[in-house]
């Protein structure tokens, strides 16, 4: 399970800057992490990457589209917009980072087994 615990330890390990110790603007670095990225959104398992091979967008310009098959811009817009709630919202979110991070492949076992059913609604 994930915990903020210790993330200013972590931070501190990329840049020095960003000790916790300190605020910016009165926000510590560990509360701008938890806004930005909220634990239910920090936590993966395997029925959510099968979720993506499966689940289609329900709304919006790709509309019917499998939420693994969605462009980077899309998903990025949603990153800087703030994600829907819910678990499209959750799902959303856990695409953009597969995508930013460049793991896209990683669900192709996933579509090969699933591939049979089609886009669930």
């Amino acid at each position: 399970m994930f915990s903020y615990r210790g993330i200013g330890k972590i931070a501190e390990a990329y840049h020095p800057s960003f000790i916790d110790r300190g605020s910016i603007f009165g926000v510590t670095f560990s509360e701008m992490f938890q806004r930005r990225y909220p634990l239910s959104l920090t936590v993966m398992n395997t029925q959510d990457l099968e979720r993506l091979v499966t689940l289609a967008m329900p709304f919006g310009k790709y509309k019917g589209r499998l939420i693994a098959d969605l462009p980077g811009h899309y998903l990025n817009w949603f990153a800087r917009e703030g994600f829907p709630p819910g678990e499209i919202g959750r799902l959303l979110a856990l695409m953009q980072e597969l995508d930013h991070n460049g793991l896209k492949p990683l669900l192709d076992p996933l579509r090969k087994r699933g591939n049979a059913s089609g886009p669930k609604a």
